[in-house]
């Protein structure tokens, strides 16, 4: 890049490897106090913006106001079912948690349960106090007890948890389990742990 400098123009010759040469000028009176950031669009034209240099981090790049750590999906792999907890959020004495089952090993029929003594679905808080769901959505269906739906092999469907007359007042819970069976004759559970709640 070569800069060039006249009466407050500053001529702005730029070559960056995959773009097409570019030779501009920028004024730099308008508005001195701001640092000015150079970007090329896809098409290579120049794009300036004026920024702050409160924007700017330590490596002189702009910094996105307000940036929210990436969120984690917590997941759990058992007998070929992977489950992935996607979210468990509080709505007034409501907890819904939304879970994405995969089958990767196969075309099965997956059931899952509210309660049941070898499948139990449930939360526990931090105050170790237990929680059984209302009722379970599973694809399109929904039941108190259990729903089951054929799953295709690397295609997932969302269960969503429902929980009633629960308010969960911390900012996580210890336990989500979520209890199913396989066609296969398998009862199984998964776990997750420390799970985040939010509102």
């Amino acid at each position: 890049m070569n800069l060039a400098s006249q009466d407050g123009e500053v001529r702005i010759n730029l070559s960056l490897e995959g773009y097409p040469a570019q030779d501009f000028n920028l004024n730099v009176n308008t508005e001195p106090s701001k640092v000015r950031v150079v970007r090329l669009s896809e098409s290579g034209q120049p794009d300036v913006q004026l920024k702050d240099s409160s924007e700017l981090n330590q490596s002189g790049q702009p910094s996105p106001h307000e940036l929210s750590p990436p969120t984690e999906i917590l997941s759990d792999l058992k007998k070929g079912i992977l489950f992935e907890l996607e979210s468990c959020a509080q709505e007034d004495d409501t907890l819904t948690c939304d879970v994405l089952l995969t089958d990767q090993r196969d075309n099965r029929e997956l059931t899952v349960y509210v309660n049941n003594r070898h499948a139990k679905s449930r939360v526990i808080d931090v105050n170790a106090t237990q929680t059984v769901p209302h009722h379970v959505y599973f694809g399109d269906r929904e039941s108190r007890g259990y729903v089951t739906q054929p799953l295709v092999q690397d295609i997932p469907l969302k269960a969503s948890l429902v929980f009633d007359k629960i308010q969960v007042q911390e900012d996580t819970v210890s336990l989500v389990e979520i209890g199913v069976y396989t066609q296969d004759d398998q009862f199984f559970s998964a776990q997750f742990k420390d799970v985040p709640i939010t509102r």
